[in-house]
């Protein structure tokens, strides 16, 4: 995924191309407002056609994982430590996503 920004100011996460079964799963994750059916995922801004593939639109959660990784001190125990954290973050999403 990408970081974009629309003509209106607003950022957002941008995947190009999808395949198939991508396309599938957010059809399935998302009311047809973009509103998502399962708790912690972002709103669906677009989904659509692009040159022939599909591409989807979505909005930010924050910053990109790659800022925090880099703004991170102290030792490889306190990066590892932080990882954890986010690690059970994603796992709990995931649970959530297929408990629907």
């Amino acid at each position: 995924a990408k970081d974009a920004k629309d003509p209106d100011g607003e950022r957002a996460a941008l995947k190009f191309p999808l395949g198939a079964s991508e396309v599938l799963a957010l059809k399935a994750l998302y009311a047809e407002d973009g509103s998502p059916l399962a708790a912690g995922l972002p709103r669906l801004l677009q989904l659509g056609e692009h040159y022939g593939g599909h591409f989807a639109a979505m909005e930010l959660l924050g910053r990109p994982l790659s800022d925090i990784f880099r703004k991170l001190e102290g030792s490889v125990e306190v990066r590892w430590r932080a990882l954890r954290i986010l690690g059970r973050l994603l796992v709990r999403r995931l649970a959530a996503i297929h408990s629907r």
